[in-house]
């Protein structure tokens, strides 16, 4: 429930729900079906990628606000520095011929 009063002095409140799903884990999606696999995770912010075909591909990193604020050569494993970021969900996208063709997430303890 949130309140408010204008400068008149006139008070009104409006209420919402929001429901929200337990997270039990970090799902990867993947467009060509293969397996795309990140650990430690979650870490403490030192991370590894395996992904089968990593060809011409490229990692980018973005934060819970969409901002990208890494950005990589893939390679068949690549591993990710991230201890200078803050804790929290980041997300992972591999970028192959201008398409996502993986999408996943990691946690930074």
């Amino acid at each position: 429930t949130v309140q408010g009063i204008d400068q008149n002095g006139c008070v009104n409140q409006g209420s919402f729900v929001l429901n929200v799903s337990l997270c039990l884990g970090v799902d990867n999606y993947s467009s060509n079906g293969a397996r795309l696999l990140i650990y430690p995770n979650p870490s403490h912010g030192e991370f590894v990628i395996e992904m089968p075909e990593a060809t011409e591909a490229e990692i980018h990193i973005t934060n819970m606000l969409g901002q990208k604020i890494l950005s990589v050569k893939a390679k068949s494993i690549t591993p990710i520095d991230m201890v200078k970021f803050d804790k929290g969900i980041y997300f992972i996208h591999v970028i192959q011929n201008n398409k996502i063709v993986y999408k996943s997430s990691v946690i930074k303890e």
